[in-house]
């Protein structure tokens, strides 16, 4: 078996994929069920239905489709989450949005109970920060009816459906029933700026265009959330976003009309990821 997994890890190599040894060893992991050691440490042999399936999932890896999409799963905050073709994927940097959340919920000098989660996706936000704060109010939206359909199956994966409330829409449409109501609104838009999009590695290029244009400068969702924002929060109420470095000027400018407080929070590689801010009801 370790000879055909480094046949495998040189196949992606060669077809220029960008992490082959991981991506090899996730494909095998998942069919054989079993973790890293045991991968290494086995002497079992490969029958010949897995040896077909692994050609098959190796193939499709190399032309690019994403390894989440081939194996219908993705991580997120230490949870699993079903995944499939015509969802944005769960990214590592994206639980920055979720510590940042608990740390509001732990140091606010007001409770926060109530709080939405826009452009959900397959509703890995929603989820964690449900898992992860009890006896909270989690509510997520998403205008694709693919991403709604998908998160509500990973919240009833989850063990979490009847916890947290799931609606199609587009960003506050589903909650015009909720105004000052939440106490935190968190996001994670699209904000490619539109000209870099042709620039994406081939794999993010299979991932909805929907979930990733963020129109000419990258601000388009940004504008519409912010506008619409101090409608739905609470008195000083707390939005956090997940942004990039191309997006953050831009970011900052929209916020400081009515919220104050901002603080920016850097990713792994000490680019600005996360940022929040609080309403200034004062100024409205």
């Amino acid at each position: 078996m370790i000879t055909e997994l480094k046949q495998s890890e040189k196949y992606l190599k060669d077809k220029g994929v960008q992490s082959p040894q991981a991506d090899a060893e996730g494909i095998f992991m998942h069919l054989l069920n079993c973790d890293r050691a045991k991968l290494y440490t086995s002497d079992a042999s490969l029958s010949e239905s897995q040896h077909q399936i692994i050609y098959e999932f190796i193939q499709r890896r190399a032309t690019g489709e994403p390894l989440q999409y081939i194996l219908k799963q993705a991580y997120f905050y230490g949870f699993k989450f079903k995944s499939q073709k015509g969802v944005f994927i769960p990214r590592p940097e994206t639980e920055l949005l979720i510590d940042a959340v608990l740390r509001k919920v732990r140091n606010a000098k007001h409770e926060i109970r109530n709080i939405l989660d826009l452009c959900t996706g397959c509703g890995n936000v929603a989820i964690s920060l449900t898992k992860t704060l009890q006896h909270y109010r989690i509510f997520a939206s998403d205008v694709s009816v693919k991403a709604t359909s998908l998160a509500k199956e990973n919240a009833l994966y989850n063990n979490i459906s009847d916890s947290v409330i799931i609606r199609n829409g587009d960003l506050f449409h589903p909650w015009q029933d909720k105004k000052d109501f939440f106490d935190a609104i968190v996001c994670n838009p699209p904000y490619i700026v539109r000209q870099e999009l042709k620039h994406l590695p081939c794999d993010v290029k299979n991932e909805p265009l929907e979930a990733l244009d963020g129109g000419e400068d990258g601000l388009d969702f940004y504008r519409k959330i912010i506008k619409k924002a101090p409608l739905h929060l609470k008195e000083k109420g707390y939005i956090l976003f997940e942004i990039s470095p191309d997006v953050v000027n831009g970011v900052t400018t929209l916020l400081n009309n009515d919220f104050c407080n901002l603080e920016l929070i850097k990713d792994y590689n000490n680019r600005e990821r996360i940022i929040v801010a609080q309403l200034n009801n004062n100024g409205l």
